[in-house]
């Protein structure tokens, strides 16, 4: 029996890593306008705790350009591995474009 819970548990724990990962899904252009919150960059290591928002997306690389809020127009392509997407809505329409 133990052995049983202990499998059960694995993959409990194997599907819970895979919805921890709900955020992209995919890379691709439903990444633009997130926010993001760098975990680590062994190049730019000031960067680390920074938050941003994601500009350009490179699927073919795995990366996407962020757009730093600390700063006046520091963009730089970061791998996806070394940032967090942080919870948001997504954006709302101008009052301008909505019929």
């Amino acid at each position: 029996m133990g052995d049983i819970d202990m499998e059960d548990l694995e993959e409990g724990e194997e599907e819970d890593m895979e919805e921890d990962d709900d955020d992209p899904e995919e890379v691709g252009p439903q990444l633009l306008g997130r926010m993001v919150k760098v975990t680590h960059l062994k190049s730019r290591a000031d960067l680390i705790g920074k938050e941003g928002k994601v500009m350009e997306v490179y699927p073919d690389k795995d990366r996407v350009g962020v757009w730093f809020l600390h700063t006046k127009g520091l963009e730089l392509s970061i791998p996806l591995a070394s940032v967090d997407f942080l919870p948001t809505e997504p954006p709302k329409k101008c009052l301008n474009e909505i019929n």
